[in-house]
Parts: C-alpha cells; structure tokens; sequence
C-alpha cells in the first residue's frame, strides 16, 4: 500500500475527529440510462445557471404532510435541501432528540470536516440528519418526528427530502506464482502498458492527482494496524499503479491516493470511515468524492509548485437504477440524489476527469433487470456544466490560465466517462451488461497486479479492471501533457484507441459513437517522438499462451491433487441474482471463489471442454452450487450445471477440480458458484478465461 502522502496533515486531522465520532450511513443508488434522464439534469443545470437557485427554480415551501417513503429504514441517515442556505440552517429547527443535523459538505465525515478552506456555495444547501443510538431499534416510527419537523420548517420543502439508501457496490494449484504471474503479463500486454523503460524516459511535467473511490481509506492504505474490510479498493489502486509507474517512481505511485466511499458492511452497521465496507450510498459516494477533489484543491493552494491541479477519479462502483423508484428515493429533487449530482458537477468544474465502470451482469442467461449501463455511468449522457455555471456555484477551477478545464474548441465533454470491459479477443466480457457499452472499453479480464511488497494480487474481470486501466492511460497522458483539458485527454485517449467495429450503446448526445479499446502506448505515442506504438488488432490468442501452458503443466504435473468428473447435462435453469430495492444491495464476496479458473476447448467432441477449478480456500464446505454458462461467437448461450460430484469434490479441497463438459465454440464463459451464507445462500458470478 501507500506511503505517506501529501495528505498527511488532513488526513491526521481527519482520524483525531473520527476517534470521537460514531456516524453511521447507508448504501444507495442512482438513476439514469432512461430515456429523459439526460434532458432532466441539463434542465436543472440551466434553472441553476439561470438563477443561481439549482432546486428546478422552486423557491414556495408547501406543507405536504405526506412522508417521504422509508425504502430502507436502517440507513440512519436523511439528506435534505435549504431553499437559502442564507436564510436558512440544517439545525435552525426544533429537530427531535436523538437526530442531529449537520451541514453535509462541512461536518458530514471526518475526512471533510478535517478540511481547511470554506465550502463552496453551491454546495452549503445540503443538509444530513443522523440518527445517533447505534443501540437503538431501527423502524419507520424514528424517522416520522424528523419528518414532522421538516414539513414545519419554512426553509426545507419535504418533496426535497429523502433517506440516503439503496445499496451502491464493487464489482499453488491454479493460483501458483507462474500462473498468476502470466495473467498479468497477459492483462498488461492488452491494454499495451508502457515497459518500466518506456514509462522512465518519458518527458513528465508532473503527475496529476489519481483519486480511487472506493473501498478504501487513505488511512488503512499508510496504517498497518487498520485492516480493510474490502480489498476492492486496494486492487483498483494497484492496478492502476502498475499501468501508470511500471519504473515503480516514488512520485508516480504516491500520486495515486484514497477516498472512502463504501464505508458499511452490513444493512443496519455502523459506518467504519477507516477500515470501510464493501456497500456505499449516494451520500457516501458524494462525500468521498467532494473530499478528494476539495484536499486536492487545498494541496495546490498550499504549494502551487509542488502540486499540479490536475485530477483523475476512478469509480470502479455502481448500481442498477430502478425506474420504479424515480418518484421516491431516485426523485431528482430529493436530497441523496441533488447532492451527488452537484458534486460531480463540482468535480467537473475543478476539471477532474471521472471514469466509472460501466457494470456487470450477475448471468448471461438471465432475462429482465440487467440491461443498460450501471449509474453512475449513464451520466456520460449529461453535460459537463459550462464555464458560467461553474462561476455561479462557486466552483470555478484553480488556475484556468495555466491548467484550463474548458476547451476552447467544440470537445466531447460529458459529467463523467463510462468504461466497458471487454477480453483479450475484442469480444464483451461474459459478465457484461445488455445494451450497457459505452464509446470506450478496456481490457477487463484477468486483472493482476503487483502490491509494493512484489505480492500479486488476486485476479479481478470486469468494468472495473477496464475503468482502472483507463484512469492510468489517462494520467500518464496528463503527465507529459499537463495543458490539455480534461476533456482533450479523454478524448485523445479514446480516439487513439482500436476500433472494435461496434458502436455504443449509451453517450452524450443521440448519435452512437464507434466503439474503442484502450491501448496506453498507444495514446502516449503522439506526444513522445521516441514511443512508435499504436493501437493494434487483438493478439489471436488473447495475449494467453503463456498462461495456458502454465495451466497445462500444473494439469500434466502427476503431484497435483486433481479430481475429474465428466457432466453431460445442458440447459439447466439459469442461476440468477435476485435484486431487491427496498434495502441495501449485498455485493458479491470482496474474494473471488475460482480467480484462476478457466477453460480449455477440445477438440469437437462430446464433453471434450475441460473446466478446470482451484476454489479459494476460504469457501471450500460452503459451495452448494456450480454452474457454467457459456457462449460461441454468434452469442449462442450454453449452461450447464457441473453436477454434485464436483460441488463434493470442491467442498473436499482438491487442489485442481476438473470437469469435462460440452460447451460448443465457446468463446466467453463464467461461473456462478451458489455460496451457504448466514444471512441466506449467495450467488457469485466468475468470468472465467478460454484457452
């Protein structure tokens, strides 16, 4: 992990406050990828340019009476918005015993209160009510007197209220050092990273700060006593350490740095804002943000010469948004979903670059609610706000003189940048979202890092290990060109990329737009006479051989401690995820089950296709359930259920369990493995590499 950073005195400010404080929090979600999501916020964004008041122009409080709905009564937490935050305060009422209101962006989190400058205008009117006795009972009946004493205040209309839940989330055997060590050397050759050489002799002016919002605290990534409870986080920074500073410099790896964002474990848990969680909320994930790019302001400020006001954020976060929820939790007028939507709008004016993973799919072959990109991806199909809104909101960047946010010729230029995941072969991972690819993907398969200590890290597919890969190309870009725009850099990031000969499924504007894989080198080259990479078709075998040979010796190797069985049965059910939106999401196990798992086509015959397994030991006894899905080129989708032999085999310990299965021209595949669970069997889905 880390080292000290330079923001080691906030930071140390920020932990002095938190050993005094016991807030709590919960998770949630966001809206968009709908038809009119876009007009809506461009709407608010031009009430606010207009009048300086971005609540859609309503300045009449009407008592409702009616609650706003409790969708998730263990959050502990509400978000509400002042019509003048002049006028008005967040504790300027009789708030009931037991309820404490704060001003959000000021005193909502140990990191931000730990903040030195004042909070922007247009962010004072965000107002948090925590609910204190963590002893206390939890049901609807605590949350009525708030909202009583809401619906009485002049200065915060009720139809602007709203709790902040609904659940926001992560994305020697087969595991020996040779083969782990090939995955990497496989996901680094297909997102063509810079060679330690290469990255050494490049003309860097200074590196741009690199946010990861996530799983983890800038805390437990310096302090060794703090544990994490989700190593998400830390995975999401290593990978994009070991794209970004291949040569390992001290200044490249320690401008890569930590925001909280996923700080609860369980429903009704306190929040830990040091150790963490693997669930957020719109609140959580507003503040984290805001902290970020505010400290990163801060540092500039403080020394202008040692610090580039230069951002990149990665959000390798999400959820599905629910359309039934539009009038209720994702209401765009209520507070969780204002005060995100504002930061980004914040962040955006300060000219941090925001990549989010696009999302993933529970299973191929389960119909209904996994379509469409994951929020808050789908804000790619917003506008970033222009230069006199960001005057208005006080939000206006650093230094546009020397560092300009806003291009001076017509740029793409949406909120954030959506980032797909695609395998080393061009094609959607197995775990890809329908109709959810944006205009830029990244080689999301088998992502492995090395840890400052020379450990590897466990293998990760999906969203996120493309949207880390992205973040990297994008800060290595602005190390040799800090005088782009924000806008410029992700475009030229995009445009140097390979053209796949798809086009997107959701961006800014109406018209799709070519789909293109990251190739680093790639978007480096232009600005570095000496680079003469670009991007290239995909290697035929995915930048895999010497991965599967390192799988054939340990299969061929007579020590192994194999087990085999033969499944011939096809077309089972798919295993599919049930979501729920009246409480937090649970989030797949923060440790993959099969990380190294893979399959090997034969050659035609019946049940000819060797599924071969190495399960975490952390699971074996637990699994209940395997099952394979997988597809051809034609997206042909084949399932089979590996059979009772090998859950037993599995839950023994084997070293390696082999299955020899039919799966037709298979292409992509994963595994969901059925997990006995105290609070009731999970299911987690596995892509899983095709040799």
């Amino acid at each position: 992990m880390n080292t000290t950073t330079k923001f080691g005195v906030i930071l140390a400010s920020a932990m002095l406050l938190g050993a005094c404080d016991s807030g709590e929090a919960p998770g949630s979600e966001l809206e968009l990828g709908e038809p009119g999501a876009s007009a809506e916020a461009g709407e608010a964004m031009d009430a606010a340019e207009d009048d300086a008041l971005p609540l859609g122009g309503r300045s009449q409080h009407e008592t409702m009476g009616a609650h706003p709905p409790v969708e998730c009564p263990g959050t502990r937490r509400v978000i509400g918005v002042l019509i003048d935050p002049d006028e008005g305060s967040c504790d300027g009422f009789d708030i009931p015993n037991e309820w404490v209101g704060s001003e959000m962006f000021s005193t909502g989190s140990p990191h931000v209160a730990g903040l030195s400058g004042p909070v922007p205008d247009g962010l004072r009117r965000f107002c948090m009510f925590e609910w204190q006795p963590s002893y206390a009972p939890v049901d609807d009946g605590m949350y009525a007197s708030l909202f009583d004493a809401i619906d009485n205040y002049s200065m915060m209309p009720l139809e602007f209220v709203a709790p902040d839940c609904l659940g926001e989330y992560v994305q020697g055997d087969l595991s020996d050092e040779g083969n782990v060590r090939a995955l990497r050397d496989a996901f680094l050759a297909n997102v063509d990273a810079l060679s330690a050489a290469e990255a050494e002799s490049l003309p860097v002016a200074g590196y741009p700060g690199v946010g990861v919002i996530d799983s983890l605290s800038q805390e437990a990534a310096e302090l060794p006593w703090l544990t994490p409870v989700s190593d998400h986080g830390d995975q999401m920074g290593e990978l994009i350490r070991d794209v970004l500073c291949p040569h390992e410099g001290k200044e490249c790896t320690q401008s890569v740095e930590y925001s909280l964002a996923l700080d609860r474990s369980e429903r009704t848990g306190l929040i830990d804002w040091y150790e963490g969680g693997s669930l957020g909320s719109q609140g959580s994930l507003a503040l984290a943000i805001y902290y970020y790019v505010k400290a990163q302001r801060e540092a500039w400020e403080a020394d202008p010469d040692a610090v580039m006001p230069r951002m990149v954020l990665n959000l390798s976060v999400g959820w599905s948004p629910d359309p039934a929820l539009y009038d209720t939790v994702l209401d765009p007028d209520r507070g969780p979903k204002q005060a995100l939507e504002e930061v980004l709008r914040y962040a955006s004016c300060q000219g941090a670059l925001v990549f989010t993973a696009a999302g993933n799919n529970p299973d191929e072959a389960c119909p209904g609610n996994h379509v469409g990109g994951l929020a808050p991806a789908t804000y790619e199909g917003v506008p970033a706000p222009e230069p006199s809104y960001c005057k208005a909101m006080d939000f206006w960047p650093a230094d546009e003189d020397n560092y300009p946010v806003f291009p001076k010729t017509p740029t793409y230029r949406p909120l954030v940048y959506a980032v797909g995941g695609v395998d080393g072969h061009d094609e959607a991972l197995i775990n890809a979202r329908l109709k959810g690819t944006p205009r830029q993907v990244a080689t999301g398969s088998s992502g492995v890092a090395m840890d400052d200590a020379g450990v590897l890290t466990t293998p990760l597919s999906g969203s996120s290990v493309a949207t880390a890969a992205v973040t990297a190309a994008a800060a290595q870009l602005i190390s040799v060109r800090p005088d782009l725009t924000p806008a410029e850099v992700a475009e030229a990031v995009w445009e140097r990329g390979w053209a796949i000969g798809e086009t997107s499924d959701f961006q800014l504007g109406a018209a799709n737009l070519p789909v293109r894989r990251l190739s680093v080198c790639g978007a480096i080259a232009p600005e570095v006479p000496w680079l003469t990479c670009s991007a290239e078709a995909p290697d035929p075998k995915g930048n895999l051989g010497d991965y599967s040979s390192e799988v054939q010796a340990v299969l061929n190797d007579p020590t192994t401690n194999m087990a085999t069985s033969v499944q011939p049965v096809v077309d089972p059910n798919p295993v599919c995820e049930v979501i729920s939106w009246n409480e937090l999401v649970r989030p797949q196990p923060e440790t993959p089950i099969c990380p190294h798992c893979n399959i090997q086509p034969g050659g035609g015959e019946e049940t000819d296709d060797a599924v071969n397994m190495t399960i975490d030991t952390a699971y074996a006894g637990f699994i209940l359930d395997v099952e394979l899905t997988a597809t051809d080129e034609l997206m042909n989708v084949t399932t089979v259920n590996l059979g009772s032999q090998a859950v037993a085999d599995l839950n023994a310990g084997f070293r390696v369990v082999r299955v020899m299965v039919d799966t037709p021209g298979v292409t992509r595949a994963s595994l969901e493995f059925t997990v006995s669970d105290p609070t009731g069997n999970i299911v987690q889905t596995n892509p899983i590499d095709v040799l």
